[in-house]
């Protein structure tokens, strides 16, 4: 016990000691005036109808009820969804939507907003590693804009930057944490104090989406392998290990404790034999991910390839650090994700912002930096909308769902009749605001109705119109449906 006190009393000497000297991000006056405009751009894209629309099935709805039930229940310990433990995800990006939904309600401005601050923080450290990285304000400026464009597709966010950011996901929060650990691995170079500062975006990492933190530190391995070995034995990084294992292993330890076998199945069995051997998404196709970059960087998806060679040919014949950094960010996410059977396309998203660092500093090398910053606005003008639309996944659930809160009592039994799922639909469940039934099959459900005292379906159109004769549809939008059962109606009762 003393022995373990005595290597915390160390640790937190070592990271107090950080504030000493000169660890400073180095802005001047230009510096400061650009990443105030690109501040002000990226919030206003980010933010520009953020609250308008609907969430979506399946993250976005899923978490903004998770993080609803901790209000509910006031336990922000073990995050649940619709009253059972939810073990997928660790709860940091949670609690921030908890706070978020403390200051501006519970809506869908509140579920997104999370990841719209961090998609500004991210173009804010893509400018601030371009200049660090190769000593010209042009290719951190350039690099920003090129991940600032926008597509109108409704399910751009599998593709697009801006888009991702835009809905209530845990993807930009942890490419934010990806982006500042490259930053702290790069500085840590040259002033080993930044390994020990690496530790708090690496730990925060595995607080955000749980194995998948660990690419942050594959990159940085990867990285730090590569270069001078001087760096592999630092104290510094090992202070910046233990650092990161501080701020994950208490939450999972704890849920570890409190839930035993059935935590340890759902969320580490799962989560890496399920994640990677689990089939979901585009899992036979070998060029998924590289359809989704083409998508990602429409007309400059063509200049990728040759960033990408000139990037081995810096680090190859001049030893260039810079280049060999957005290497290990771009080949460790690729590889771990292509071995994977799970392709989905949001997942090669957080490589973006070295794709873009590249694609800028061959252009950037290529042309004068006036000509390469030129050739990039006139392609966001060219070929972008200039501001995004709102995202609008479930309007007819979000309508429907949202008047069942004001004709259905607290006693009464509220169904999701959704036939072939396994999981109540979230974007019904988050806008219904009570825990909802999950029924399948037909016999189910007119069983439930049967015997309920007060029943109400919730329920897809197509799937309700054969068995119209159980209830009364009391709102329609579209295609979604609330309908009041006749309680105790069989089948064929009240038919044609």
């Amino acid at each position: 016990m003393l022995r373990s006190m005595g290597i915390s009393s160390a640790l937190f000497k070592r990271i107090r000691n950080l504030g000493e000297g000169h660890v400073h991000f180095g802005l001047r006056k230009m510096d400061a005036i650009l990443l105030v405009l690109l501040a002000l751009l990226a919030a206003t894209i980010m933010f520009w109808r953020l609250g308008e629309g609907s969430l979506g099935d399946y993250d976005e709805a899923a978490y903004a009820q998770i993080a609803q039930e901790m209000l509910w229940l006031n336990d922000f310990n073990t995050p649940r969804w619709n009253g059972m433990e939810f073990f997928d995800k660790p709860p940091l990006c949670l609690w921030l939507t908890v706070l978020a939904y403390k200051v501006f309600g519970i809506n869908e401005f509140a579920a997104r907003f999370v990841s719209a601050c961090s998609g500004v923080l991210v173009i804010l450290l893509v400018y601030i590693l371009g200049r660090d990285l190769f000593g010209k304000r042009v290719v951190g400026l350039g690099a920003a804009l090129i991940l600032l464009a926008i597509s109108r597709n409704l399910s751009s966010h599998g593709y697009n930057f801006v888009s991702l950011a835009r809905v209530g996901m845990l993807d930009l929060p942890l490419i934010l944490l990806l982006t500042l650990s490259v930053y702290c691995a790069w500085r840590g170079q040259r002033d080993a104090r930044w390994l020990i500062w690496l530790g708090i975006p690496l730990g925060l990492g595995l607080m955000v989406k749980s194995i998948a933190g660990f690419m942050a530190y594959g990159i940085v391995a990867l990285f730090l392998l590569s270069g001078s070995t001087s760096l592999w034995w630092r104290k510094e990084l090992l202070w910046g290990l233990l650092l990161s294992l501080l701020i994950s292993a208490p939450w999972h330890l704890g849920q570890l404790l409190i839930w035993g076998k059935r935590f340890w199945d759902s969320y580490m069995v799962s989560l890496t034999v399920g994640y990677v051997t689990g089939e979901q998404g585009h899992m036979r196709d070998a060029l998924f991910y590289f359809r989704i970059i083409q998508r990602g960087f429409p007309v400059l998806y063509l200049l990728i390839v040759p960033a990408i060679l000139y990037g081995v040919y810096r680090a190859l014949r001049y030893k260039d650090r810079a280049t060999a950094l957005l290497l290990c960010w771009t080949i460790v996410p690729l590889l771990l994700y292509n071995i994977s059977r799970s392709k989905i396309g949001w997942y090669i998203i957080p490589i973006y912002p070295a794709l873009a660092l590249l694609l800028m500093n061959l252009l950037v090398a290529a042309l004068r930096k006036e000509l390469a910053l030129l050739l990039i606005l006139i392609v966001l003008v060219a070929f972008h909308p200039i501001l995004p639309p709102a995202k609008d996944f479930n309007p007819d659930v979000k309508a429907v769902a949202s008047y069942s809160r004001y004709v259905v009592s607290k006693d009464a039994t509220l169904i999701n009749y959704w036939p072939g799922s396994s999981w109540i639909r979230p974007s019904a469940l988050f806008y219904a605001g009570r825990k909802l039934l999950l029924v399948t099959d037909e016999t189910e459900l007119r069983r439930l109705c049967q015997n309920a005292q007060e029943c109400y379906v919730l329920a897809d159109w197509p799937s309700w119109e054969p068995l119209q004769e159980i209830g009364e549809v009391l709102y329609r939008s579209r295609d979604y449906v609330l309908v009041k059962a006749k309680v105790g109606v069989q089948k064929g009762e009240g038919g044609q």
